[in-house]
């Protein structure tokens, strides 16, 4: 028999929302006490189940919980958190012996949250609407004390809790999950409890100064702008001052402004002072850049120089991992040479042109490894591109990438017809090179012409519309066969809905349409790798270019009909084999004896390993082990990763 629980805790920090310290340092606040804790025993096999009991604060006995063969939770990253700062059940702390009811969702694209996964699989037990409510009175630290109503009504929470998870770990289209992502799974927690090694002497001398620019530059506004703008949080009149000094922006997000920095980069002078000084204040009083220091700040445990919680499972329809907490994944793009000697700087109060610019730029250096120990990366070169040529048998691209020359190059000559000797990567304002490198990265999911334009202005160069229609419309030339493969997966989806169960294959895939247990049908691409894409309910109907395909998932955390265009049927397809080679990788590393796995951050896995004179041999030994031995499915891909090796994460 295994069992299923849950919690319900009281502490002073938050564990939800944007503010949220994540489950460990929750977990380790002073106040932290668990309130209740609800549990059904259940056999997987038969479904036979036992009744809903329970523990609370108020009793004085603690039942014995030993001896279940797994114990499941929703969330095991909280769950598991609170036994173990809590130690006074009789329960396992091996990861080995748990199983998250989030995985299982996670396989299917179904919501990782319970009122919506219970609400999708339109399960007969929902979780209980005015939750919210309970919570807040109970869980969190209020002016009034809880009543005994109010804690009667939070025990009731919890185990209708347990009860609303059993049904939808039940409705579930299976709960066979492959022993490999059950592994990645638990390397994934135990990335979480190890933690980032930070630097917080620098993190905090980093905000200080950065905080105290933030208060000058946004005082000297009105000054600076005639009285037109008084405050950084006025973003229509920013953007009415912008543009009537030339600057061409639509909006004030951080995105569009980020992209006029790059250009005053790039260009010195394209943006006036008195405007790249009211960028900077919008950006200052919008805290973009200083927020990740403060939220490893307030993630800090007392006593600790790590970072818990900023990694996630299966966060994708691809299982692919995305970043929580501090957000690995979406590190500012500015580095700096030397991150030793700018941090020096702000530690000793030194010279600082821009201390806002600085700081973007050493988001990745304040993670450090620990002394006696360097931090080892590895990233898999090009891999989306390589998979795209492999899977279309691109043989004369394919070859190129084995001689170790660039497709960026490649494209660039195509596009200039020049020869790929005479395109100069390294030369000043290199319009060339960025575009060929610009349509490598975006054409290859079906992009078209006032995207690409969009996409290039973002970094900073301003392009006709009619020159990027030459570049997407170069792209489809050259790359002919990746053209070939939208329309033929589109196809083939299109035929397995309209023929049931038949199945098609094409590029490596099978195409199918599937029932699950309840009769819910499903879309499922069979890749390579031998696992599966899945599409839940899909249709087809005419649009005005032909079939269209839709299907039910997640839109910024909403589930709705979505379309499933051509090009996101490829990138799908590409990203999750891309995502089955870092699985792999995993594996590998996690396996080795010399490494402790630190992160993956889309195609890169960051690990720690030994300090010394063998350095350069254990960089080498870690690459090796990412593609030195490929599953038998991979074996043709020609699978290259670079990176780096030193007492600082950086960007490569």
């Amino acid at each position: 028999m295994d069992l299923l629980l849950d919690f319900e805790t009281f502490s002073s920090v938050p564990i939800t929302g944007q503010q949220s310290v994540g489950a460990y340092r929750y977990t380790r606040d002073p106040q932290f006490k668990p309130l209740c804790l609800y549990y059904k025993e259940f056999d997987p096999a038969t479904w036979q189940v036992g009744p809903t009991l329970g523990w609370t604060f108020l009793h004085n006995e603690v039942p014995d919980l030993s001896g279940y063969d797994y114990y499941w939770a929703f969330n095991v990253g909280f769950d598991l958190n609170v036994h173990l700062a809590t130690q006074i059940f009789n329960m396992p702390i091996d990861i080995n012996k748990w199983k998250e009811v989030q995985v299982v969702l996670s396989k299917f694209s179904l919501p990782q949250n319970l009122e919506d996964a219970a609400n999708v699989l339109n399960t007969p037990i929902k979780k209980q609407a005015d939750g919210k409510l309970i919570i807040s009175r109970c869980c969190k630290p209020q002016s009034k004390e809880p009543t005994m109503e109010d804690y009667n009504k939070l025990f009731l929470y919890c185990e209708q809790d347990v009860d609303a998870t059993l049904e939808v770990l039940k409705a579930c289209p299976s709960m066979k999950i492959p022993e490999i992502e059950w592994f990645l799974w638990r390397e994934t927690f135990k990335m979480n409890q190890r933690g980032l090694p930070i630097d917080f002497p620098a993190v905090e001398k980093i905000k200080e100064r950065v905080d105290a620019y933030k208060e000058v530059i946004c005082e000297s506004l009105p000054e600076m702008t005639n009285g037109i703008v008084t405050k950084p949080t006025q973003t229509k009149r920013i953007k009415d001052y912008l543009v009537s000094k030339g600057i061409k922006i639509s909006d004030c997000t951080a995105d569009t402004l980020e992209a006029e920095i790059e250009k005053d980069d790039k260009n010195p002078g394209y943006l006036p002072y008195d405007c790249r000084q009211l960028i900077e204040a919008r950006q200052a009083g919008g805290a973009s850049s200083v927020a990740k220091f403060d939220k490893l700040l307030k993630m800090r445990v007392p006593g600790e120089d790590l970072n818990h919680d900023f990694i996630r499972y299966g966060a994708t329809n691809t299982l692919r991992w995305a970043g929580a907490g501090f957000q690995v994944h979406s590190l500012p793009k500015k580095s700096v040479k030397d991150p030793e000697e700018l941090i020096e700087r702000f530690m000793s109060l030194g010279h600082i042109d821009n201390p806002m610019q600085s700081a973007k730029a050493l988001c990745r250096s304040v993670i450090k490894a620990p002394p006696g120990q360097k931090i080892y990366q590895g990233d898999f070169s090009s891999i989306e591109y390589v998979l795209l040529i492999w899977i279309t048998d691109m043989t004369d691209k394919l070859a190129l990438f084995k001689e170790g020359k660039s497709a960026y190059i490649d494209m660039a000559a195509n596009l200039f017809n020049k020869k790929y000797e005479e395109i100069d990567k390294y030369a000043i304002d290199n319009l060339e090179y960025f575009l060929g490198k610009q349509v490598i990265l975006g054409c290859g999911y079906q992009m078209g012409a006032p995207k690409f334009q969009a996409t290039c202005a973002k970094y900073g160069a301003d392009i006709p519309l009619e020159q990027a229609k030459f570049a997407v419309n170069t792209y489809r030339r050259v790359y002919k066969p990746i053209k070939q493969l939208w329309k033929k997966v589109h196809d083939c989806c299109v035929a397995a809905i309209q023929n049931y169960t038949h199945a098609y294959k094409a590029y490596k895939c099978e195409f199918q349409v599937l029932p699950d247990k309840r009769g819910t049908r499903w879309l499922t691409i069979t890749l390579p790798s031998n696992t599966k894409l899945f599409y839940h309910s899909p249709s087809i109907k005419k649009g005005k270019y032909g079939w269209e395909v839709r299907h039910l998932g997640l839109v910024n955390y909403k589930w709705t009909r979505r379309y499933l265009t051509p090009g996101r049927i490829t990138e799908n397809i590409v990203q999750k084999l891309a995502r089955e080679l870092m699985a792999h990788s995993i594996v590998q590393v996690a396996k080795d004896e010399i490494f402790q796995l630190l992160m993956t951050v889309h195609d890169e896995l960051v690990a720690l390993g030994p300090a010394g004179n063998s350095e350069r041999i254990t960089h080498e030994r870690l690459l090796d082990l990412m593609v030195g031995n490929l599953p038998p499915w991979a074996k043709t891909i020609p699978l290259r990763a670079g990176g780096f090796y030193g007492p600082r994460y950086k960007k490569d």
